[in-house]
């Protein structure tokens, strides 16, 4: 794709600027490790936000070998410019990413980090997300992810839900494995809150009217979170 642009017709701006230069190359077969991943150049103004991405990757089931950046900044609210949201829905804020990886995931393995490169950092600021499937708005006030070799710091978390408030910190001990071999994410934390407003976050309770004619409490709404299996945070 050369300088490339869409627009949803009821937006009134487009993507603009987009080029995306990009191989995949595999000599077939169910063994898919020769497979090579070759995304030289991606990179789109999204409302006038830059996103610029690439990524080599070989190997990718025996021994991934990944050379990979992205480099963004976004202002939140001027997505509703041009991807379509929910009628209801609001979003503000900023995220900006600048990262990169490169190495093979053995060295990460073999805990030999300096033959393997993961920098950068990726922030979200005064986020806020409201919609009328929800009760109470969702923000972000801050938050701080590091990357290194040997984990994915959250150096600092500052939200609310509602009239509850969050802060917390800690890191992600195995997020490559995890995000490239699909082991388990392992992790440990420290959260805190000076307020936690149960009764807000469960909901109203429902009634409803007994053949005996008494109220009783209606539970059909309620149910159990299931944890993924493979997250390990303490």
């Amino acid at each position: 794709v050369d300088n490339g642009r869409f627009k949803y017709p009821d937006l009134p701006e487009s993507v603009e600027d987009i080029f995306v230069d990009c191989t995949i190359n595999s000599p077939g077969g169910a063994d898919m490790d020769g497979m090579v991943v070759d995304l030289r150049r991606f990179a789109m103004q999204l409302a006038q936000n830059p996103v610029e991405a690439r990524l080599h990757l070989t190997h990718p089931t025996t021994d991934p070998d990944l050379d990979a950046s992205l480099r963004a900044s976004v202002d939140l609210g001027s997505l509703k410019r041009v991807v379509p949201m929910e009628a209801g829905d609001e979003l503000s804020g900023s995220i900006t990413a600048n990262v990169a990886l490169k190495g093979r995931m053995s060295a990460i393995e073999q805990q030999r980090y300096k033959d393997f490169t993961a920098e950068g950092e990726l922030i979200l600021l005064d986020m806020v997300y409201r919609s009328d499937s929800l009760p109470y708005p969702v923000g972000i006030e801050s938050m701080y992810f590091g990357f290194s070799p040997q984990y994915l710091k959250l150096d600092r978390y500052e939200g609310t839900i509602g009239r509850s408030d969050l802060q917390a910190n800690g890191r992600f001990d195995n997020y490559l494995q995890w995000w490239l071999q699909d082991s388990t994410l392992a992790g440990s934390f420290t959260v805190r809150s000076n307020k936690f407003d149960l009764n807000e976050l469960m909901g109203p309770e429902e009634e409803a009217t007994a053949e005996s004619g008494e109220t009783v409490a209606d539970s059909s709404s309620m149910s159990v979170i299931e944890v993924p299996k493979n997250i390990d945070f303490r």
